[in-house]
């Protein structure tokens, strides 16, 4: 299959990170991948030599040329994909999935969109307005857990929302040295990754020989 993928940079994040494995895994099994990269950010995740990657260049400097930018951005994606004509395109985030959605819109190409935020977490008028307007003329919708395909199906009135959570990379045992009593998690220290819930959850244990690193930086 001739596969597209769409998300704005390959910079540090969980989307990006996924992404970024699908890419690869998709051209070990002979597919044929285009990555579709929205933004100007420097790569921290690397990519097979054999995925073709495109740079849109999108800049946000002031608002006057975001506007411009975002225009330009959507002529170049919507000219990108009829050339290519790929078999499915898989957008990630829900801004730019409904920017991959209008880009598509009369060339037949097949659209899944991912959403990987926080079900719960508001968004703006416009963006929730045109998320419900354009997500239905997705192939498909993919969450990442149960409780978010329910509020995508009440809160979209769609029901071509599938459940893919997210891939867990196999470590050799060979390569642990020594186990220990801990739990990590990474993330921004941001309320939407809701740190603060496991701290409340990890304090009621009551368990002195375990412990509990967050490692990130942000606002929180």
């Amino acid at each position: 299959m001739n596969i597209t993928l769409v998300i704005p940079s390959l910079a540090m994040g969980g989307a990006e990170r996924v992404i970024s494995q699908l890419a690869n895994q998709f051209i070990k099994t002979n597919h044929e991948v285009n990555l579709i990269l929205l933004g100007n950010l420097p790569d921290f995740y690397k990519i097979n030599s054999n995925v073709k990657i495109y740079r849109l260049g999108f800049e946000n400097k002031n608002p006057i040329q975001k506007i411009t930018t975002e225009i330009k951005i959507f002529f170049k994606l919507r000219k990108l994909l009829i050339s290519t004509q790929p078999d499915a395109v898989l957008s990630f985030m829900t801004k730019y999935n409904v920017l991959t959605i209008m880009a598509s819109l009369f060339t037949g190409i097949n659209i899944y969109v991912s959403e990987r935020n926080n079900p719960l977490k508001k968004i703006s008028i416009q963006l929730s307005l045109s998320r419900k307007l354009f997500y239905r003329n997705a192939k498909g919708i993919i969450a990442q857990t149960m409780f978010a395909k329910k509020v995508f199906e009440d809160t979209l009135n769609c029901k071509n929302i599938e459940v893919i959570e997210n891939p867990v990379i196999n470590i050799e045992n060979s390569l642990i040295k020594k186990r220990e009593k801990t739990i990590i998690t990474t993330g921004r220290l941001i309320p939407s990754k809701n740190h603060i819930s496991l701290v409340r959850i990890f304090s009621k244990l009551k368990r002195k020989d375990w412990k509990l690193k967050i490692l990130g930086d942000g606002p929180e």
